[in-house]
């Protein structure tokens, strides 16, 4: 048996002794609060539920940078000298079990642990209370390094200094002044007076409870979120939010009943945005009760790991789960809540069953809106109308969804990921392989990636633009008469653009260790050349092709040399890289020599292929630069003037 008495034995005490006790320290604080907050936004919070709790109708919070000082002002109710002692400095103080779960003015009480104050500790160590009640003036000082000595000292209670009347200036309600802070305000989140409005929502005209950040009120708009919603879906009797989203293209409505009998019910709303950028740092559900977050993030918690949800913001309010004649589920630090609870796990279910809808409605929507964006451009437009059925059009739309969902700010890049995306579209219907793209989430899915792995191989769509590319080269060669400067020209590109020499050589293959090797060998050989042979040897590169090892040999096109010292030079490279292939275990790959001449080698040997059989023997062969250009200016000629539908679509995507 216990007796509620405060104050010493005065000698006629008849409380009974007993042979046990519970003993609390003052190192309980350490523990219940001291170091429990991490974020201002947080510790804030506590402060103004406080202020919520004492019937305040104004809450001024001043940030003086200057002077490393913030200062919680409200005109709320104010504490008398017993209020103090046995309320605020009552660590624990069930305040809706020993006041009320209801205000004065019928607000539902927000506190319920009594510890939320002591949130201040872990921004500030010095902490001065003034509070005026009845015509009274109270104020009293909390310094951590003092707490923090009595706690070592173990003693069990602390005695705040006490602040003088006549320092005290307010005459309504309570401030609190911080000082002594344990980070610097000039780091302050820039966010702060987001963060502090989404993390209520009473603030504001609506519940006569304005809250300001250096006398700038905090305002609904704060939020800033909702004219960036697209899709809404509000739950329960939360139509308030239509007229806040004014930006939405669409809206569904869920009636939040989870249990009617149990009166188990949800609101509030989800919205999805159109670039997930644009909530990058918000994307986030958070859970409140009373009006106060409690969880800030539900949605992190289902672990939904669609495409949707990253697009997706919201609050849902679940007073039910913060009920006074209900065990307390709300976590110390009163931003989560303790997961096995029943009514959670019942919160959670709808929310995740909503969730499954909502996720099937916002594909239906961003198809639809993504296909009207798209078709504003008048060369996409084009494409689409030229598809030749119904069934190929849908999958269009599907494309232009994957499109518009994709993470690029700059519209000018979206069209290139357009024209990329509409050559892999005309790739997979080549290949009838049009269901892949209902495969994939976006543009940046790795299945999406491997489409375009091979595009420059497809020569039905991919290849036109590439052989007009390359036309356009040759063409630009043949602007050359003079022989010395085409022989420039040439040697700029030939090496990374292989194809030049065969049309079936699209990309030249990089072995960075090969080419170090054969580097040195070539730089050993270039060594020993004499004077004359250095002035005949312009220019030698390497590189690996269609499965083979290509040597090119350039010669000046003015220069005429004999075909058995183009042989015994180009012998000597083969060689060379003979023995790199040797060494790397690759002895048995193919290699090939091309010398690039302007006159055929000369000879005194009348045999009709003589030259060719030399070349033969060292595996090489000769082409003169003027037959090189025109090849290839007739190859792929003849290629682009066969692509009629190709042509339309190359217009298309340079229009685009």
């Amino acid at each position: 048996m216990a007796e509620n008495i405060r104050g010493g034995n005065n000698g006629n005490d008849k409380r009974p002794t007993y042979k046990y006790s519970l003993k609390m320290t003052l190192n309980v604080l350490n523990h219940l609060g001291l170091n429990l907050y991490s974020s201002i936004p947080a510790v804030l919070s506590e402060a103004i539920a406080n202020c919520w709790d004492a019937d305040a109708s104004r809450v001024n919070i001043n940030i003086d940078k200057d002077g490393e000082k913030i200062e919680i002002e409200d005109d709320g109710c104010g504490m008398d000298e017993n209020d103090i002692n046995y309320k605020y400095l009552n660590v624990g103080f069930q305040k809706r079990i020993q006041d009320g779960p209801v205000t004065s003015n019928g607000r539902s009480v927000m506190g319920r642990k009594g510890i939320g104050k002591l949130s201040l500790f872990s921004i500030a160590n010095n902490i001065e209370i003034h509070s005026f009640k009845d015509g009274n003036k109270n104020g009293f000082v909390l310094n951590r390094e003092k707490i923090e000595e009595n706690i070592r000292r173990e003693e069990d209670v602390f005695h705040p200094a006490e602040v003088s009347p006549e320092n005290i200036e307010i005459s309504k309600g309570t401030k609190i002044i911080l000082t002594n802070l344990k980070r610097r305000i000039t780091a302050l989140d820039p966010h702060l007076r987001e963060k502090l409005a989404r993390r209520f929502s009473v603030i504001g005209e609506k519940e006569k409870f304005n809250v300001n950040i250096n006398n700038i009120p905090i305002s609904i708009a704060d939020r800033d979120f909702y004219k960036k919603i697209q899709f809404l879906w509000t739950i329960g009797d939360e139509n308030n939010y239509l007229a806040l989203c004014g930006n939405r293209k669409e809206h569904k409505n869920y009636d939040g009943v989870i249990d009617s009998a149990k009166n188990l019910k949800l609101s509030g709303w989800v919205g999805a945005v159109e670039k997930s950028g644009s909530i990058k740092d918000d994307n986030k559900i958070i859970l409140l009760t009373r009006g106060k977050l409690a969880q800030e993030d539900i949605l992190g918690e289902l672990e939904d790991g669609g495409l949707y949800s990253k697009y997706l913001i919201g609050e849902i309010n679940a007073d039910f789960l913060d009920l006074d004649d209900e065990e307390d589920i709300i976590t110390s630090n009163r931003q989560t809540i303790i997961e096995d609870d029943p009514r959670y796990l019942a919160a959670k279910k709808y929310i995740a069953e909503t969730l499954v809808d909502i996720r099937t409605v916002w594909n239906e929507w961003r198809v639809k809106y993504s296909t009207e964006k798209a078709l504003k451009n008048p060369a996409i437009d084009q494409w689409y109308q030229s598809l030749k059925s119904e069934r190929l059009r849908g999958y269009a739309r599907k494309l232009f969804e994957k499109i518009q969902a994709s993470p690029v700010e700059n519209e000018d890049d979206r069209k290139e990921v357009y024209r990329y995306g509409i050559l892999a579209f005309e790739r997979l219907v080549l290949k009838d392989a049009l269901e892949e793209l209902n495969k994939i989430d976006s543009i940046d899915d790795m299945k999406f990636s491997s489409i375009f792995q091979d595009i420059d191989g497809v020569e039905s769509v991919l290849y036109y633009e590439i052989a007009s590319q390359r036309l356009r080269v040759i063409n630009e060669f043949n602007k050359f008469v003079d022989k010395n400067e085409l022989e420039k020209v040439v040697q700029k590109y030939i090496f990374d653009h292989l194809w030049l020499l065969h049309p079936s050589w699209e990309r030249p293959t990089n072995d960075v260790y090969m080419e170090r090797q054969v580097a040195k060998e070539f730089g050993d050989l270039d060594a020993n050349l004499s004077a004359k042979e250095k002035e005949g040897r312009i220019d030698i590169k390497y590189r690996t092709a269609a499965g083979k090892h290509i040597i090119i040999e350039l010669k000046r096109p003015s220069r005429s040399i004999e075909i058995l010292d183009l042989v015994r030079q180009v012998g000597k490279y083969r060689s060379a890289l003979q023995k790199c292939l040797k060494q790397a275990q690759r002895e048995h790959e193919q290699i090939e020599t091309i010398c690039i001449l302007g006159e055929p080698p000369t000879t005194d040997n009348v045999e009709l292929n003589f030259v060719d059989d030399q070349l033969k023997t060292v595996h090489a062969r000769f082409i003169l630069y003027k037959a090189l250009i025109n090849d290839s200016l007739r190859s792929y000629s003849e290629y682009i003037s066969g692509q009629e539908r190709t042509s339309e679509l190359k217009d298309i995507l340079d229009k685009i």
